[in-house]
Parts: structure tokens; C-alpha cells; sequence
């Protein structure tokens, strides 16, 4: 799956937004306790993209394996329900200049593995979590307009 968005920021407070605030751009719907604030990264290798939950409950979504700071972070890992299933996968965001002062997020998601059925079902579910996300992060950098 690829998806792409371009931001009027540059690479760098793109990159920035997107690993440092996670938490204000990214949908609530989308993570195991409902509230999108207790997510975080840390953006080093082996670093954990997770999340906090009440009375001590926590999930690792993801682990960071790749990082150039401003340009590339990728994480492995299997997300949301893949997690579940055993299905494993690799997540690369790009920070591509697009401009004097924009950016294209480039994100491409690889899972593997084995559910009854195949995975095929799940393709279009996930490619649009991904996608509403980098739509998140480019409203919350140009517009403010996050709740």
C-alpha cells in the first residue's frame, strides 16, 4: 500500500509533527483505549510507537527499526487487529521536499503472514486508517483543525 499527501511545512517540522505529536494528530477511533492523546514515539531505533491505557494497561503498536531524523522513519510491526493475528509488517514514512516550504509524506505498509481466508480482505481497511491519517497530520500542520 502507498499513500501520499503533501504539507506546506518543510520536511523537517513535518517529520517532527508527525513523530513528536502523535497524540494530536492521529484519529481516537484508531487506537486500543479511545484516546489518541496517549499515544507517543520514540523516534529511536528500537524505539516504541505506543500507547497508554487506564490502570497500567499499554500496547506496542509498533517498533522503530529505521530512522533518518527529517527524512525516513520505518517501523515494523502488525497494525491494529494484524496484531492480533500474527500478521507481521513494515511501515516506512518518507519526508520528501516538495518545494521551498512543503513536503510529500510518503507512506508505504507491507504486512505479511498467514490468516484463514488470506489477507485480502483487510488490504482496503488498512490502506484507509493509513490514509485518513496522513490527511490528520497534514489538517493538523497547515489548518489547526484537529479536535
Amino acid at each position: 500500500m502507498r499513500a501520499e499527501v503533501e504539507i506546506a511545512v518543510t520536511p523537517l517540522r513535518a517529520y517532527r509533527a508527525f513523530v513528536g505529536q502523535v497524540g494530536r494528530w492521529w484519529d481516537s477511533s484508531h487506537t486500543f483505549f479511545g484516546e489518541a492523546r496517549r499515544l507517543t514515539i520514540d523516534a529511536t531505533a528500537q524505539g516504541c510507537f505506543c500507547e497508554t491505557g487506564p490502570r497500567g494497561a499499554s500496547v506496542r503498536h509498533l517498533t522503530v527499526v529505521y530512522l533518518e531524523p527529517g527524512k525516513t522513519i520505518r517501523f515494523a510491526g502488525g497494525l491494529g487487529p494484524l496484531q492480533e493475528m500474527g500478521v507481521g509488517g513494515a511501515w516506512t514514512v518518507a519526508f520528501e521536499p516538495a518545494g521551498e516550504e512543503s513536503t510529500r509524506v510518503v507512506s508505504t505498509y507491507r504486512a505479511s503472514g498467514y490468516r484463514k481466508g488470506g489477507l485480502a480482505e483487510l488490504a482496503a481497511p488498512v490502506d484507509g486508517v493509513i490514509q485518513e491519517q496522513l490527511v490528520r497530520l497534514k489538517d493538523f500542520l497547515e489548518n489547526a483543525t484537529l479536535r
